[in-house]
């Protein structure tokens, strides 16, 4: 299962598709929250408050998600090696399990970036607000999405 894991992100890598999502990712979420005028600005804001960018990636993660999870089982059946994954010694639970957690990688890869702007933001107004259980508030709705995905998509 590790293998399989570890194939899942380095097919990510090889491809400009890692690249392009984490890429997309923080390009809107930093346009957003920095140069666009608007409800989501924090240099606008008055104040630096970190639930402009909570409130944000989940909408732009909605769009990512399905893109990345379906392209996962699709490159699968698109090369051929599906049949060759259904062969190894491994449960099909067990395949899509692997599946899943690449993808997860792939999220946390994408959500470190933006730990540096939510620490200037914390700065500038010297807030004390627990924003790491709002990474884990990210991180488990899009575990969410993603298992829905993956079970609408798989076999």
């Amino acid at each position: 299962m590790i293998a399989i894991i570890k194939r899942e992100i380095a097919s990510f890598f090889s491809s400009a598709v890692g690249y392009l999502v984490i890429g997309v990712f923080l390009v809107v979420n930093g346009l957003f929250l920095w140069v666009f005028d608007g409800p989501f600005n924090i240099l606008y804001a008055g104040f630096a408050d970190l639930a402009s960018f909570f409130q944000l990636a989940p909408w732009i993660l909605v769009f990512l998600i399905p893109a990345v999870s379906m392209r996962s089982f699709s490159e699968e059946k698109r090369s051929g090696t599906l049949e060759l994954l259904l062969t190894k010694p491994i449960s099909t639970s067990g395949l899509v399990l692997a599946k899943y957690l690449g993808i997860l990688v792939l999220l946390i890869i994408s959500l470190l970036p933006t730990y540096p702007q939510q620490s200037f933001a914390r700065l500038k107004s010297m807030l004390h607000t627990a924003f790491y259980r709002l990474y884990i508030h990210v991180f488990i709705r899009f575990s969410y999405a993603q298992c829905a995905c993956i079970r609408e998509y798989s076999f």
